[in-house]
């Protein structure tokens, strides 16, 4: 298992003058695009959080897909032609940004929040976009993970993305997300078989990205794969150095 650590964690600064905070603690880390955080939009600012990162020696294992690009919202399985197609690309652009940085992970969202009656036309549009982001990501050697999302959202049943994962047939990977899970359907407890993780707790209610165990996630159902990367995916703080230490310290 590989325990890694969201930027989440420092989100509201520039992730270069962050990543000081890791150096000696954390090795290895998920870098959330975001703006005010970090942008793939520059080619030299990529470069120079390679450079960065090596200097405090940290791996950048996998980036999370932006939320919000350019004041649009990302939506693969939008219905409007035009985002989808701006998500589409958004998406692959964060698969190049993800070679850059020696990353072979990269994660994304099924959806914005949707209505029942849209639900037919977006899986579709989702599953020709996956298509298209897969054939991008097997180019540059890197691996498309989709994330279990909260309620009102594609997502929330965690049998619905067993089913579209066989659909794909091995080139899609499933995000599974401790605290998404809380909050939706809750449909499956069966945690055990997924290769990327995002933990974090609450108390059944909101989204609240405690710390491990601050909730009330089953953690005594879970059991990390050999082969996992476990990802804390925490609310920001401007001095994390304490969560950190107890991520090192956590026995998970």
């Amino acid at each position: 298992m590989i325990k890694a650590c969201s930027t989440t964690l420092i989100k509201n600064n520039p992730v270069e003058e962050g990543l000081t905070h890791f150096d000696g603690i954390i090795a290895n880390i998920e870098l959330r695009i975001r703006e005010g955080h970090f942008s793939i939009e520059e080619r030299n600012r990529i470069e120079n959080l390679k450079r960065l990162a090596k200097k405090h020696h940290i791996s950048i294992i996998s980036l999370h897909q932006a939320m919000k690009s350019l004041g649009t919202t990302i939506d693969l399985s939008s219905p409007d032609k035009w985002i989808r197609n701006f998500s589409l690309r958004d998406a692959e652009k964060t698969v190049i940004a993800a070679d850059i940085l020696g990353a072979r992970r990269v994660i994304v969202h099924p959806s914005d929040v949707i209505i029942p009656d849209e639900f037919e036309a977006r899986e579709q549009n989702l599953i020709n976009s996956l298509s298209e982001l897969i054939e991008t990501a097997n180019k540059y050697g890197v691996k498309i993970y989709i994330e279990n999302l909260r309620n009102g959202k594609m997502g929330n049943s965690l049998n619905w993305l067993l089913s579209l994962r066989k659909k794909f047939d091995g080139e899609l990977e499933i995000c599974f997300d401790t605290g998404h899970w809380l909050i939706s359907k809750r449909d499956s407890e069966d945690f055990n078989h997924f290769t990327h993780y995002h933990i974090h707790d609450n108390n059944g209610a909101r989204d609240e990205h405690l710390f491990p165990g601050e909730g009330i996630f089953p953690w005594d159902k879970i059991d990390f794969p050999n082969d996992a990367v476990v990802v804390y995916e925490l609310i920001p703080e401007e001095n994390p150095e304490q969560t950190l230490r107890k991520i090192e310290a956590d026995k998970r």
